[in-house]
């Protein structure tokens, strides 16, 4: 290409297929020599090769030895096994099908000393420079992103018989070196393992990579490669100066179009180190693999200079990048609050004030202004402190979501007392062992919901029962006055051990949470929110006093619509909500409803609890008017922690949790609470004002949990390891990424799979149990094995479960197994339960009993729909296919649009089996056209 008078260049493009790296070498000397021969006279020839690339390929082809290939196959397959290819790191952008592969360089280059260095630390392990790259390259990956398996690629040359070396033509085979990096070994400890791992790989290099693969049978996806996605190119062959008489001449610097992996290091090995980084750009931001490059660069330095420190003490994190990570991006103090002993129900009290005569709480057949709801919780306040339920004190709140929650909630408060709030349809044996551990005093109920309360070892008040005597009581402000670090309420969450485990808020953390939602959202007077969340759910909490702080409005339909998108939706509708606080999966069951379409009011979705997705953001976009956030926050840190709001030109495929709210600060952290490099994993750590108190009565798992705040010089700070593993985004973002334990989300509702575990093996015929989360959280399964010859009953452990856990925490599918899958370590391998989950109950069991008219047909035809997967007869269990309560109520949404009949969700726990179901619906719908229709 000619680019002016005097510049020209040359580019000459070849696949890969067709020359490798000594071929290019050998073009190179080629074309000088036959330009210097015309340069010089008419002609210049080159000696013809003594040998061509198709004998070559022959040579390999028909002389190779296959007893040897088949040894080298036995140890490429134990070498290879339960290997991962996956990249060992969390690339920006999920692989998507039929990706292009398109590729970028970033570039680097090591001093002369550090590449002395380098070499010389290899040298005295009796390692070559290669094998130091790679133990190095190595390093980079497990401190990034926490891998301790790694296999990598690299190709090796087969130019192993005279007249190869002229070949053109791409001669090498591809091997894949695969090195544990357990246990934390220092850099040298590793170079040895690198080491062994490359002579043992080149010693077995015969075996042609495809034939490699063919024995392996790696499940391949068509959109990357088998067995390695990272490789390792190391280029020491000597490169020709360039010269061409009358010429000056340099190279180029042309960048990869195309990556040949997710990830690859590309060193030249000359005097100096000069590297690269070529990534698939369809995978990675080029801001990312900057980052990347320069932790090499950074943690080769720390190498050379430590090789005896492990791996967790080499530094990748710049004082730059730390400054950003731990103080700029946690810039959210707001300043010293006004009165720092403020409690939650003073903002109440501060509201009814102002609008004594405004609507603080409507239902569908009442009205409580803000002055009637004070004077209420006085009452219920004064009551209390009759019974000596006074500050400090733990009370329960057994009610549903009602005007009486509101009122006993802001009463328990007003006495100075600690709410507590119980689920009256939790079984008994759950709420005796939260009123026991919890140390409750006193309950307030109804016996609508609680019925028959003798069995709680407990001062019982009755608000139905009392109302006579408390509403003819004097108007009184029964206060007792505590601090803002008081407990203001204890949540039980579920427990590892099998037991409940209560986490104690103080006021000061509920009343910051409640200012920043109100400043955040910008909620007035004029709003009307849901209370609809369940009050053991943290997010009904706010619900119960956020909305009243603001003077808004406090929406509580009928108990029986909590959970029922099509009621619920009508509800919304009707009261002219504007806000609506609810977990993903509920969201996506109201847009399903008609009803939605009339809740023309509604301003603000909140979604949190679960992650969500980018689809149903963009369908929330597409049908609502209403803006949509994403919040993030663990019990102990006081309802949201992070907050996101989701732009409607925003189309990014995965929706970070956003950043840290007003006076709180998040870190994403190692193992020993060191802050990590962005874009790296690490395990998400809470501080400042949302942090709980700790586990009421649990200290040393306080202490495990709530470490002292080592980015805090307060005296006492302590933040809160979530468990929740994240990374910092380019952005200053988190992007939340899985849990590091087995604490685990059901549906929205958090749930520590121990505690399962450790009910089912209280059943007597149980030796061992399990219990895993399939379908994106929706289903929960548990695997047993038989205490003797014996075997468990899928329905006894069904009723048994139900007996000591919420409904949530129930599973909808038993297996029982001869012995439980281990991984090598000995643990218990959790991967394998989830694929056996994937293959049990409901997923490919045949038909028990066809369909047998038109009405079963289509009831099968919506079942199937609902449990993709499952081959549904119609005496088939609905729950024991793996549906659950959502799906219930999906399902008779679904029979209400496809034939007119109001189906509630209690109607299909009764009726499981579509015969039942076909039965209920001819007998309560014979009028109905579309069901007359069908026989």
């Amino acid at each position: 290409m000619k680019l002016t008078e005097r510049e020209h260049a040359l580019v000459l493009m070849v696949h890969h297929i067709a020359a490798e790296a000594w071929t290019v070498t050998h073009l190179v000397r080629e074309l000088m020599a036959l330009y210097a021969g015309f340069y010089d006279g008419p002609s210049s020839t080159l000696p013809l090769p003594t040998v061509t690339y198709d004998a070559y390929v022959r040579h390999q082809l028909e002389t190779i030895d296959r007893p040897l290939v088949q040894a080298q196959l036995a140890f490429w397959r134990d070498q290879l096994d339960g290997a991962s290819p996956g990249l060992p790191l969390e690339t920006d952008r999920p692989r998507a099908a039929g990706a292009g592969h398109r590729g970028k360089r970033r570039r680097f280059e090591l001093s002369r000393e550090r590449s002395d260095a380098l070499r010389e630390l290899g040298r005295s392990e009796g390692a070559t420079l290669f094998m130091t790259l790679l133990a190095a390259f190595q390093a980079l990956l497990h401190r990034s992103y926490g891998a301790t398996d790694l296999s990598i690629g690299t190709p090796v040359f087969t130019r192993d018989r005279p007249g190869l070396e002229d070949v053109v033509g791409c001669c090498m085979n591809t091997v894949v070196l695969r090195t544990d990096l357990g246990g934390d070994p220092s850099f040298r400890t590793l170079l040895r393992r690198a080491r062994q791992t490359s002579l043992d790989a080149f010693a077995h290099q015969d075996v042609p990579f495809d034939e490699v693969v063919a024995a392996l049978g790696p499940e391949r996806d068509g959109a990357a490669a088998p067995l390695f996605r990272t490789m390792l190119i190391v280029h020491s062959l000597q490169q020709p100066t360039l010269r061409m008489a009358g010429l000056e001449v340099e190279p180029l610097d042309v960048d990869a179009e195309a990556a040949v992996t997710d990830l690859t290091l590309l060193v030249e090995a000359g005097e100096t180190l000069h590297g690269a980084f070529e990534y698939d750009t369809e995978l990675f931001d080029d801001a990312s693999i900057d980052r990347l490059c320069d932790r090499f660069v950074t943690l080769t330095d720390a190498i050379v200079e430590r090789p005896e420190s492990p791996l967790s003490d080499l530094p990748l994190l710049g004082a730059e990048e730390r400054h950003r990570v731990t103080v700029i991006w946690n810039d959210t103090d707001t300043g010293a609050p006004e009165r720092p002993s403020a409690c939650i129900h003073d903002l109440v009290d501060e509201q009814a004030e102002r609008t004594p005569d405004a609507v603080a709480v409507e239902t569908e057949d009442e009205r409580v202004t803000y002055g009637d709801l004070r004077m209420a919780a006085d009452h219920v306040a004064a009551r209390l402190a009759d019974a000596g339920l006074a500050a400090g004190v733990a009370v329960g709140v057994a009610l549903h979501p009602s005007p009486s929650a509101v009122i006993a909630a802001l009463a328990v408060l007003r006495a100075g007392g600690v709410y507590v709030p119980l689920d009256p349809h939790q079984p008994r044996a759950r709420l005796r062992e939260i009123v026991a551990d919890a140390g409750i005093a006193g309950v307030l109920t109804q016996a609508s919901a609680l019925g028959d309360a003798s069995w709680i070892d407990a001062r019982v008040i009755d608000l139905d029962a009392e109302r006579q005597a408390i509403s003819g009581r004097a108007p009184e402000r029964a206060e007792a006055r505590v601090g803002g670090d008081a407990p203001a309420y204890l949540l039980y969450t579920s427990g590892s051990t099998g037991i409940p485990k209560g986490v104690v808020v103080p006021h000061r953390a509920l009343v910051n949470q409640v200012r920043w939602r109100q400043e955040a959202f910008d909620l007035t007077p004029a709003d009307r929110v849901l209370l609809h969340t369940p009050l053991t759910f943290d997010p009904s909490v706010w619900e119960l006093f956020g909305p009243l702080a603001a003077g808004a409005r406090l929406i509580v339909p009928p108990h029986a619509n909590e959970r029922d998108p099509a009621r619920l939706a009508e509800a919304m509708a009707r009261h002219r909500a504007t806000l609506l606080q609810a977990v993903p999966t509920l969201v996506s069951a109201l847009l399903d409803e008609d009803a939605i379409d009339a809740c023309t009011d509604l301003r603000l979705v909140l979604c949190g609890g679960e992650p969500l997705s980018a689809k149903l953001r963009d369908c929330c976009h597409a049908h609502l008017s209403a803006d949509l956030h994403n919040l993030y926050g663990p019990t102990e840190t006081t309802i949201d922690a992070t907050h996101w709001a989701c732009r409607r030109d925003d189309g990014r495929p995965v929706i970070p949790i956003g950043r840290p709210i007003a006076n709180v600060r998040t870190y994403v952290v190692d193992d020993r609470l060191r802050p990590v490099p962005v874009g790296v994993p690490g395990e998400l750590c809470i501080a400042g004002a949302g942090v709980a108190l700790g586990y009421h009565g649990r200290a040393d798992e306080t202490a495990a949990r709530f470490p002292p705040d080592p980015y805090d010089g307060r005296p006492g700070a302590r933040m809160f390891r979530s468990g929740d593993r994240a990374r910092w985004r380019a952005d200053g973002t988190l992007e939340w990424l899985g849990r590091s334990d087995d604490q685990v989300k059901v549906r929205g509702q958090r749930i520590e799979l121990g505690e399962v575990e450790a009910v089912l093996a209280r059943h007597p015929d149980v030796r061992v149990a399990a219990a895993v989360v399939t379908d994106g959280g929706e289903r929960l399964v548990a695997f047993v094995t038989a205490a003797s010859e014996r075997q468990p009953d899928a329905s006894a452990l069904t009723r048994f479960v139900a007996g000591r856990l919420p409904r949530s925490m129930v599973p909808s599918a038993f297996l029982t197994l001869p012995e439980l899958p281990r991984t090598p370590g000995g643990k218990l391998d959790r991967r394998a339960l989830a694929t056996l989950a994937l293959d049990g109950p409901g997923r490919s069991a045949p038909h028990t009993v066809a369909p047998r008219d038109d009405l079963e047909r289509l009831l099968v035809g919506l079942w199937e729909e609902l449990l993709p997967g499952s081959h549904v007869g119609v005496t088939d269990d609905f729950f024991e296919l793996g549906g659950h309560s959502l799906l219930a109520m999906r399902l008779t949404a679904r029979v209400r649009a496809k034939f007119g009949t109001d189906l509630p969700v209690a109607a299909l726990i009764e009726d499981r089996t579509i015969e039942a179901l076909g039965r209920r619906l001819r007998q309560e719908a014979r009028s109905t056209t579309s069901l007359s229709q069908i026989r």
